[in-house]
């Protein structure tokens, strides 16, 4: 009783979120390059200030012209969740646009430019007010239905000899019937479990009895990418590099070129950057084999409380978040 009580709270403060953030839930229907005048717009580097103003009001339906310039480096600017092509904006230059929105909400624009260390805080606002068509309501993020805690530390010490190679275990696989596969190529199943647990799980399987340790973790591999489309890992990978390298790395370690911390007055005249714990590092075994998708969910939505993630839930429509942790699970489970 007292985790059913627990889970509809929880509910019940995610949906409360929705009407307090006005979560948009329309689209953009025009943003093209216009000759209007408008509302200015400098971008300057987060550190000096950012985006100015950080908070644009508009109405559903009306035209909403914007200027914009920048008083230092290229920017760019984008809208999250909305197909919107980014837009740059260059110092001493007018960009203007025209953007005409569907539904009430709270919109989140941001630079689209790695313009400092502190680039993921160059965010702003567009409050977009008037009545609403649509009627259906997002659904809760997986961690909020299960009632995951998502800042838990977890760690595994069910640890492979080798990278998991995943043609290796796609070889295993055509060797057991689909029937005794099936419950664990529910997509549901696997964004619910670790690697570890489902290691766990399969170990404990009749049909698994002659395989060693490293053909279990092998099969786990390929059951991880038994969902995985080429296009939605190559979204994936173009999302980690364009929003996720510069701090965790091209090669997942966590040691991005913005990844140092930084000493008092040495970004400008502000050190932001001051009491951010270190990148996750998706390389590490220990801890990634620990932990679910639906946790990595939680992560990119929310954002890490206590360390530099920011949060993408206002950037990323869903598929872009699930096909860069589909991405990420690259780093455990080798080719």
């Amino acid at each position: 009783m007292a985790s059913s009580r627990i889970k509809k709270e929880i509910l019940a403060r995610f949906f409360l979120g929705i009407i307090i953030l006005g979560i948009p839930l329309g689209i953009m229907i025009r943003g093209q390059i216009s000759s209007e005048p408008g509302l200015l717009v400098q971008a300057s580097i987060p550190e000096d200030g950012g985006w100015n103003p950080g908070t644009i009001k508009a109405k559903v339906g009306q035209p909403l012209n914007l200027q914009f310039t920048s008083l230092d480096v290229v920017h760019g600017f984008s809208i999250g969740i909305l197909d919107l092509p980014e837009i740059d904006v260059f110092p001493g230059e007018i960009t203007r646009t025209n953007l005409v929105f569907s539904e009430p909400g709270r919109y989140v624009y941001y630079c689209t430019r790695w313009c400092s260390p502190n680039h993921w805080r160059m965010r702003g606002t567009i409050i977009v007010e008037g009545e609403s068509r649509v009627e259906q309501k997002p659904d809760p993020p997986l961690y909020v239905v299960m009632g995951i805690d998502i800042d838990q530390d977890r760690q595994t010490n069910l640890i492979p000899e080798a990278t998991p190679s995943l043609k290796a275990g796609k070889e295993i696989m055509t060797g057991i019937s689909r029937q005794k596969l099936e419950p664990y190529l529910d997509l549901s199943y696997l964004r619910t479990h670790s690697p570890s647990e489902v290691w766990f799980s399969l170990s404990e399987e009749e049909f698994t009895g002659d395989l060693s340790d490293q053909e279990i973790w092998n099969l786990v591999a390929a059951l991880w990418n038994s969902n995985v489309t080429p296009e939605s890992s190559l979204a994936g990978q173009q999302l980690y590099d364009q929003n996720c390298t510069a701090c965790h790395g091209a090669d997942g370690s966590g040691a991005g070129i913005f990844a140092q911390k930084y000493s008092p007055g040495e970004i400008g005249s502000s050190n932001l950057l001051q009491d951010i714990t270190s990148p996750a590092d998706f390389t590490n075994p220990e801890s990634m084999l620990a932990v679910s998708s639906a946790i990595l969910e939680g992560k990119m939505l929310r954002g890490g409380m206590g360390t530099g993630m920011p949060n993408f839930g206002p950037i990323f429509s869903s598929s872009e978040i699930w096909s860069i942790i589909d991405y990420i699970w690259t780093f455990q489970f080798t080719d």
